[in-house]
């Protein structure tokens, strides 16, 4: 994949840039995120982050110049007669014409796991000809890590986090021991589940060999299976959960608060949802909305080709992190490293009073 970058701090050629890049949704919506950075398609390429637009920065084009004859009557005869040429302008490469030289249509963006309005955490966003290679990413069955934070006693329209509460119960008789003897249980069934979804036999050598090198990699397509449930907060009657899953929606992890409340004899609700990991990928590889400029774009998508190149051939077990250290490199607008010291209240002269 090639990059084109315009020769200009913020604006670039978003259309031939392909790839990945994390960004991270802890303060807006995976979707209102992505609307407010690429479906303002009018200006283009501006981008909301931009203060110039990539067709002013182009400019006008030049256009190129055509020969017409030119006609007039014959004096006596009246038949007509070329008398010469003229060089006109060939308005057919006028932008109001054949349009502008950046078009909406050459924008592709599309999540590689889709996300909810409102859940939060690390979002993977595919560019251009990435877009269409988001079934094979998938079929790598990532493993991704969530926390998970619930009410007991509480349920709501469809387990959504914002919806309407429709029924209430008791939960006195929840505990923390019954909660975590609970997740254990839970955990060791998805356990069996992911032999039968990496089509092994449990009773085999095979799957011992499995077993000992690590988690064993989902072959049913759309398998959804939790590896590891772990209790993180306790206080009724609020809870967090940690969460490793591959194949997981939101949908299906707001249900599976739920089945717990019902499991302990009550109900439950989920009241955040937050992905911390997407694969290879943490909140260390993200892109907050404010750091989105060109350079921190450009630097992101080879940070994530880097990634996907350090991850190991694929094989029957799972990698549930990447060894992969390095972090994003971000310049804010007034291109410094955002990881230096720099004290905006210092003044330009030296704090000499004599």
């Amino acid at each position: 994949m090639s990059v084109t970058v315009i020769n200009c701090d913020k604006v670039f050629a978003l259309s031939y840039i392909g790839g990945r890049m994390p960004v991270n949704t802890y303060r807006t919506s995976p979707s209102s995120m992505c609307r407010k950075l690429f479906d303002e398609r009018k200006t283009l390429a501006s981008l909301e982050w931009s203060d110039f637009d990539a067709n002013e920065v182009v400019g006008m084009p030049k256009l190129p110049t055509v020969k017409l004859p030119i006609v007039e009557p014959h004096e006596q005869s009246g038949a007509l007669l070329v008398v010469g040429e003229r060089e006109i302008q060939d308005y057919r490469q006028h932008p109001l014409v054949c349009g502008e030289a950046f078009r909406p249509e050459d924008i592709r963006l599309e999540e590689v796991h889709y996300m909810e309005s409102t859940s939060s955490g690390v979002c993977v966003l595919a560019l251009n000809d990435e877009c269409d290679k988001i079934p094979e990413i998938l079929a790598r069955s990532w493993v991704n890590s969530y926390r998970l934070e619930g009410v007991f006693g509480r349920e709501t329209v469809k387990h959504k986090i914002k919806g309407r509460v429709t029924l209430k119960a008791d939960y006195d008789q929840v505990t923390r021991h019954r909660l975590e003897k609970l997740l254990t249980r839970v955990q060791s069934e998805y356990r069996k589940a992911a032999f039968v979804a990496a089509e092994v036999d449990i009773q085999s050598e095979e799957a011992f060999e499995l077993a000992r090198k690590g988690l064993p990699r989902a072959k049913l397509a759309g398998a959804q299976i939790i590896y590891m449930c772990e209790l993180k907060h306790f206080s009724l009657p609020y809870f967090a959960l940690q969460v490793q899953a591959v194949g997981e929606t939101d949908v299906f992890l707001r249900c599976f608060i739920h089945e717990l409340g019902v499991s302990l004899g009550s109900t439950a609700s989920c009241v955040r949802l937050i992905r911390r990991t997407f694969g290879p990928f943490h909140a260390g590889h993200a892109l907050l909305e404010k750091q989105i400029s060109l350079q921190n774009i450009v630097r992101n998508l080879e940070l994530c080709r880097r990634i996907v190149k350090s991850l190991p051939e694929e094989d029957d077990v799972l990698q549930e992190s990447s060894a992969y250290d390095e972090t994003k490199c971000v310049v804010d607008g007034l291109d410094l490293q955002t990881n230096q010291d720099y004290d905006a209240m210092r003044p330009v002269w030296p704090r000499n009073y004599d």
